[in-house]
């Protein structure tokens, strides 16, 4: 079937965003393959080529794709790094201009068939280091505006006649306003492809997918409670006989508020409560994590710990050859690095090296592992799994173990952190300022990031203020990729703030679970739950004023796929009713992130 389709080849440079590129393609209703810069042997098959953005630097005379791309009789698009290289091929140049996150204005100067029924101003995202200084034998068609309504130049070119195009932002994603006409105006008008896929049959395709994987092997799938691994346990329990499934959930001490009991009244009303094994580890986690700091080494401990309770669990019912299921998405490989050429972002705790040496070995089974998060909820829903389930907010894996924020204080650069605060001044206007001594992962130019957040405050808080001052700083100022706004009702912001040593522990869990619960059950009393994407709650350990604080900060962010994210700005009386309970557990400083992505992660590690 595919093989008569007409098909969009998009090739991945390991821009976080390549699959998401063939994504929309396919939701426009045309099928599309994504391709290794090696696999361009059959490469004429494809109506277009779309190139992505790409970690990898673009500026310098050298030509970094494969030229031949650029000399076949079909349209090519480029996004970012790719249509960097567009312009270098036409005998353009690409300089490091200075990083570029967020929003900004696109203005149309010159009429083209890629931006057919169009405004001539909208609304487009950035994320950048590299610009084009030089357009060569191509057309300038759309400048930007960026927050301080300076001119950046080439923002979209073109030369009509060899159909090449190339856009300095990112289409793809859901915060450029018009990026899928664009897109679908290029698909179906330029390369003329015809809206013949059809994903109607993703639920039948993936049952038939772990039927041929999975044969007769028994089949183990840890199981969180989350919609990820909810769903992919549904489709595994209607592809294949029960007598061939062993689901485990393990309480891990790093759960939501009663997230075990809600595990076992949800498989019983599927009929699964038979093959579900509940596994109380609890101390054991706590105590592995124990003087444990690092980010990476705690997500590690943590996919290790779920590894060898699982063989123990194997052990028990003699399932030595049994097969890992998992509910890994899309985003979760990506992050990782997984694709030739994408920058780790994350480890995600189902890519640990155990993992992944049982990946190469065929012993791990991931039915969803090529969808985003929207999509799984369009088969769960299917499936006829409760919309209660479906709509809860994700929930990383490692649970509240990355929500729980440890510092070593001796690993701090304080030299730098007095620069950045000399810095975050000059740009933050009236706002009190602060670079809070503690770093969290982002994502700049599709590499990772390891910086500090800045934390700023007002009396009279502003949501569009602040997000002009975020975005000013985060082009301004290197090193710093979040945005925390002071909450709460305090008269005067904080004397001083200070790192302390903290690992994780039973006590901090407790406040973070505590906080967390009121906070999302408040997002459902005043009926804003569905309005976010999601909104991790995270603990900071601070010594403020003198006194260790276990500092509580809320990430409320809309998005559609997890790939790039907007802060949702919380209303007044929600903010004033959450500091209200949040004294009643003893959360005393608090604050929002009001960050987009890029260039901060949703998820603070």
């Amino acid at each position: 079937m595919k093989s008569k389709q007409d098909k969009i080849g998009v090739i991945d440079y390991g821009g976080q965003y390549a699959h998401l590129i063939a994504n929309v393609v396919r939701s426009i209703g045309v099928y599309s393959d994504i391709l290794q810069p090696h696999q361009l042997r059959d490469i004429s098959q494809y109506r277009g080529i779309i190139l992505s953005g790409s970690p990898a630097l673009s500026s310098g005379d050298e030509l970094s794709v494969n030229p031949l791309i650029f000399k076949l009789n079909i349209p090519v698009l480029g996004f970012c790094f790719g249509h960097q290289e567009i312009a270098k091929f036409h005998g353009g140049k690409v300089e490091h201009k200075g990083q570029e996150f967020g929003r900004s204005l696109l203005k149309l100067v010159k009429k083209s068939p890629i931006f057919l029924n169009l405004p001539d101003e909208q609304v487009v995202w950035m994320s950048h280091g590299d610009a084009v200084t030089d357009p060569g034998d191509m057309e300038e068609i759309a400048v930007s505006l960026d927050p301080d309504n300076n001119t950046q130049k080439y923002s979209a070119i073109s030369d009509e006649k060899l159909r090449h195009y190339g856009f300095q932002f990112h289409p793809e994603v859901d915060d450029t306003e018009y990026g899928r006409e664009m897109i679908e105006n290029y698909v179906i008008g330029i390369c003329g492809c015809r809206k013949s896929w059809n994903s109607d049959y993703m639920v039948e395709d993936i049952e038939n997918s772990i039927k041929t994987e999975v044969k007769t092997n028994q089949v183990v799938m840890l199981v969180s409670g989350g919609v990820d691994s909810t769903v992919a346990a549904v489709l595994l329990h209607r592809a294949l006989p029960a007598s061939q499934l062993h689901f485990i959930h393990v309480d891990t001490g790093l759960m939501r508020h009663k997230e075990s009991e809600q595990v076992t009244e949800l498989f019983e009303s599927e009929g699964m409560l038979p093959s579900l094994v509940v596994v109380d580890a609890s101390e054991q986690f706590l105590r592995e994590l124990q003087g444990v700091y690092d980010p990476e080494q705690k997500r590690n401990i943590i996919g290790k710990n779920f590894i060898d309770l699982v063989n123990d669990e194997v052990a028990k019912f003699d399932l030595s050859t049994a097969l890992l299921a998992q509910g890994t998405i899309y985003p979760d490989r990506i992050e990782t690095g997984e694709t030739e050429h994408a920058h780790r972002i994350k480890t995600h705790h189902n890519r640990i090296p155990q993992i992944e040496a049982m990946i190469r070995q065929g012993l791990v089974i991931e039915p969803l592992k090529d969808l985003y998060k929207f999509e799984v909820r369009k088969v769960g829903q299917t499936l006829g799994i409760p919309q209660t389930m479906l709509q809860r907010h994700p929930f990383p894996g490692p649970g509240l173990g990355i929500r729980c924020i440890c510092s070593q204080p001796d690993n701090l650069d304080y030299k730098q952190i007095t620069v950045l605060r000399a810095k975050l001044k000059d740009n933050c206007g009236k706002y009190y300022s602060e670079v809070l001594p503690v770093k969290s992962v982002g994502v700049k130019a599709d590499q990772r990031s390891y910086e500090y957040p800045g934390l700023l405050w007002k009396e009279n808080y502003c949501g569009e203020e602040i997000d002009d001052i975020a975005a000013k700083i985060f082009r301004n100022v290197d090193n710093i990729n979040r945005i925390i706004w002071l909450g709460g009702n305090h008269a005067n912001p904080p004397v001083s703030i200070q790192p302390v040593l903290a690992d994780i522990n039973a006590a901090r869990l407790e406040k973070l679970r505590a906080a967390d619960n009121l906070a999302q059950q408040l997002l459902v009393e005043q009926n804003l739950y569905d309005e976010i994407w999601q909104m991790p709650v995270i603990s900071l350990p601070l010594k403020i004023n003198q006194v260790y604080e276990d500092f509580i900060i809320l990430r409320p962010v809309i998005s559609k796929r997890g790939m790039t994210a907007r802060p949702y700005y919380l209303p007044p009386l929600y903010l004033k009713t959450l500091s209200d309970r949040f004294k009643q557990v003893g959360v005393n400083w608090w604050g929002v992130d009001v960050s987009t992505k890029p260039p901060a992660t949703i998820e603070w590690e």
